[in-house]
């Protein structure tokens, strides 16, 4: 491990430290979680179908391509993306790599992640890896909802199965909520479906599952509810 390597995890674990001291060092936290969300729905980031079954290298690095493969802090093209994209960009505005710590927890405890190989320029874009490895690094919160939902704030991660044989879905807890439902709404990017899905990021309430004019037309199973601020020390 390297020096700057290093240097990344006392900075996070000190911040996090603190976050028991000093709440609103959590709230920032949280906030920039939020915020590096929104930036992609200010960009209108496409969902791009064809990365579900196309291996895409991260060959972009803050915005500038490259002709190779970057890591840690790489990406793929940050006009468009897949769900866990977004996720892994708003927690990178936070200062914080999924891609090097997803790695990281995967080469350490293969067995447990199921993985062979590891791929450290995907991995941490599988959102099957990403909730085994929150749920193996962060505090489990709960999954339920009701009329109120307060214990969903507004950068929480959240994870789904929809109803995919393929695939799982993410998504983070919005500061807004909807009028009809009183539901927070959520930033998540999914593939166009008319009248329903965008097919870029967008802010949504479909936290229990499609949602039209108030009436849920699809119910999704919430598998995973995750805070930044909650990350916990685990048994290596």
């Amino acid at each position: 491990m390297n020096k700057h390597s290093n240097s990344f995890i006392i900075a996070l674990f000190i911040l996090l430290f603190f976050c028991f001291i000093k709440p609103a060092l959590c709230d920032n936290l949280n906030q920039k979680v939020l915020e590096g969300a929104k930036k992609e729905v200010t960009n209108k980031t496409k969902y791009n179908t064809k990365m579900l079954k196309t291996y895409y290298p991260p060959t972009y690095l803050n915005g500038k391509k490259y002709d190779i493969s970057i890591y840690p802090n790489g990406d793929v093209n940050p006009i468009q993306g897949v769900c866990s994209d977004l996720v892994v960009r708003a927690y990178r505005n936070a200062g914080v790599d999924l891609q090097k710590l997803v790695h990281e927890d995967i080469v350490k405890n293969k067995t447990y992640y199921g993985v062979k190989q590891p791929d450290k320029y995907i991995d941490h874009r599988r959102v099957w890896l990403l909730l085994r490895y929150f749920n193996r690094n962060y505090k489990k919160l709960s999954v339920k909802t009701d009329k109120k939902n307060k214990h969903w704030l507004p950068g929480d991660i959240v994870i789904w199965d929809t109803g995919s044989k393929a695939h799982l879905h993410i998504g983070i807890i919005s500061d807004k909520r909807s009028r009809l439902t009183g539901r927070p709404l959520v930033i998540h990017n999914m593939r166009y479906v008319p009248f329903f899905l965008p097919g870029k990021t967008a802010e949504q309430d479909v936290l229990t599952g499609i949602t039209k004019m108030g009436i849920r037309i699809k119910k999704w199973k919430i598998l995973g509810h995750f805070r930044i601020s909650e990350m916990q020390k685990v048994n290596q």
